[in-house]
């Protein structure tokens, strides 16, 4: 009996320092992955094709960091007669080529100003595209448009 309760003992500790050795050896790979660049995509259904999320060169609008709020600011159109703020969220998809397909309106304001925020994506020019180690890929992109009463 002492014999099968040793035995019992050591396979218990002898598991318990390899489950622990195999915890570290996944949070040093872990690290090791996250000091690289990688690339992030999902099936998506309605396209039937995978969408990346994140890649290694994110999508860019125009030549500067605030070339987007520019274009934004420039051209959003506020019709004089809503008395509503607040803001919208629309998912775009930059294709390999730049352009912009797949727009949706994640958290609309109101039926009038989300048209406007629709029109403004819909004209938009073509962006950057997004690349994952070195290949243009389509790239989710969620813009945020603010409508604010002065």
């Amino acid at each position: 009996m002492r014999i099968l309760l040793l035995i019992l003992c050591f396979f218990i500790f002898e598991n318990s320092f390899s489950q622990k050795d195999t915890i570290i050896k996944n949070q040093k790979q872990d690290s090791i992955l996250l000091g690289t660049k990688a690339c992030f995509s999902k099936f998506d259904t309605i396209q039937k094709r995978d969408v990346y999320w994140y890649v290694d060169k994110m999508p860019t609008f125009g030549d500067s960091i605030n070339a987007l709020n520019y274009y934004i600011a420039e051209n959003l159109e506020y019709p004089v007669y809503a008395d509503i703020e607040g803001n919208i969220y629309m998912r775009i998809i930059i294709e390999p080529d730049g352009q912009i397909s797949y727009i949706k309106i994640l958290k609309g304001i109101d039926p009038l100003l989300d048209s406007f925020a629709l029109k403004l994506i819909k004209n938009m020019p073509d962006w950057k595209p997004g690349e994952c180690k070195g290949i243009k890929v389509p790239v989710y992109i969620t813009i945020p448009i603010r409508y604010k009463l002065n």
